[in-house]
């Protein structure tokens, strides 16, 4: 199923009342008004919850699940201990034929506008991209598995390069020289630099003196970025890209005690 972050928990989402948990707090998400961190997790009927905020602790591939179901109310028995609700998850089995897949999602900029705050475009580049495996366990003339044991391997990976900016102010080149004859508060009056050391007499022209700047602070001005919104409250925008990159392998194995016949 097409989903924007290729998590197995967002098909909870489409389930009648699951919502997004709150900024604050642990757990996925918030189910018929009950709180977020009162969700469990199961994946082919095994307890797949953290204790300490019970998120879901293993994150199979998607291309790996067979079917899901979001339990919200009337709860049996062995769903017991939340009273939110319970995300089971069943994964895939192999069968008596070898089945395979391969897929990649891409998302990039490639036809993306410049955002509003933003000097350049912002870069996207979003690779993610796996393959499935299942079929019978054989070895030859040791050991067939058909009808008797069956394996499932599934990866995904994810490469993803992603550009943000965020808008600040930083000091005025001459201000970092002691030249404050421009300085202004919010409201663009002029700020008067007083002398904390001559019983806060004024600084005349409102500049300290280059004697009194300390080489220590000196050093650390030559570090702040010069403004590049020059006619802007905040004076300043900074663009960077953050790196996103994982491997995600899973490994199922199924055998039948009893003589059967498999799914092909």
């Amino acid at each position: 199923m097409p989903l924007a972050g290729r998590n197995f928990s967002d098909l909870a989402y489409l389930t009648g009342g699951v919502i997004p948990k709150g900024e604050d707090g642990d757990g996925a998400y918030a189910i018929n008004g009950a709180r977020a961190d009162n969700v469990g997790f199961l994946i082919d009927g095994m307890n797949n919850t953290q204790r300490r905020n019970t998120g879901a602790m293993v994150n199979p591939p998607l291309e790996g699940v067979q079917e899901f179901k979001m339990i919200t109310s009337g709860f049996s028995a062995e769903y017991g201990r939340y009273a939110g609700g319970i995300l089971s998850v069943v994964m895939k089995s192999g069968g008596n034929r070898f089945h395979g897949s391969l897929y990649e999602f891409i998302r990039n900029d490639l036809i993306d506008a410049r955002g509003f705050f933003e000097l350049n475009k912002s870069v996207l580049r979003r690779n993610q991209f796996g393959a499935t495996l299942s079929g019978p366990v054989r070895i030859p003339k040791l050991y067939d598995g058909r009808d008797k044991t069956f394996f499932l391997f599934s990866w995904e990976s994810l490469r993803s390069t992603a550009g943000a900016n965020q808008r600040g102010i930083v000091p005025q080149p001459e201000m970092l020289r002691g030249d404050f004859t421009k300085a202004t508060d919010a409201f663009g009056r002029p700020l008067a630099i007083k002398d904390p050391l001559n019983r806060n007499v004024l600084f005349p022209g409102n500049q300290i003196p280059v004697s009194r700047l300390d080489p220590v602070a000196l050093k650390l001005a030559s570090y702040y970025p010069q403004p590049n919104l020059p006619f802007s409250a905040n004076n300043y925008v900074a663009q960077a890209n953050s790196e996103q990159s994982f491997n995600n392998f899973s490994i199922k194995g199924d055998h039948s005690l009893s003589p059967a016949t498999a799914s092909p």
